[in-house]
């Protein structure tokens, strides 16, 4: 009985002293981490390249808008082949507005002073962020927008 004690004990001690395995219980633990942080970071990077290809598109549409400022299906026809992606979730929106050389903004038909207006266009676009990964929500990213202003006249 004392002997079998002493095994016991023994074997113990042995597997205390034992390694074996150690490296693989390690990256068990810890490679779950590793792997949402890698989809964090692709997922974010997937959500600036969308949000950079938006700013390039309301871009677009807004110096299309400097020559046709009324022209709100041609508009939406620039940016939409402005974007590096499928255009079909997109919402487009362009607004004109005019200003005095003051910063007082009239109507576009009005003079300021004797003299026109300026007139300035606004481009809006917009989508639903869809991410193939399931760390967008994490990431609190639901909505990527742009928006574009520049003067028409």
């Amino acid at each position: 009985m004392r002997q079998n004690l002493r095994n016991l004990v023994a074997r113990i001690r042995a597997l205390g002293a034992d390694e074996r395995g150690v490296f693989m219980i390690e990256h068990a633990l810890i490679m779950p981490f590793l792997l949402l942080l890698l989809s964090g970071a692709i997922d974010l990077g997937y959500a600036l390249n969308q949000s950079s290809s938006l700013n390039n598109a309301a871009r677009a549409g807004a110096q299309y808008a400097m020559r046709y400022p009324t022209d709100t299906t041609g508009i939406q026809d620039v940016v939409t082949k402005a974007v590096s992606y499928d255009p079909t979730s997109l919402t487009i929106s362009s607004s004109l507005s005019c200003e005095c050389s003051d910063g007082t903004v009239v109507s576009c038909t009005s003079t300021c002073s004797g003299a026109a207006p300026y007139s300035y266009v606004t481009v809006n676009v917009s989508k639903t962020y869809s991410s193939p990964l399931p760390t967008a929500m994490m990431l609190g990213i639901s909505t990527l927008s742009a928006k574009a202003v520049m003067r028409a006249n």
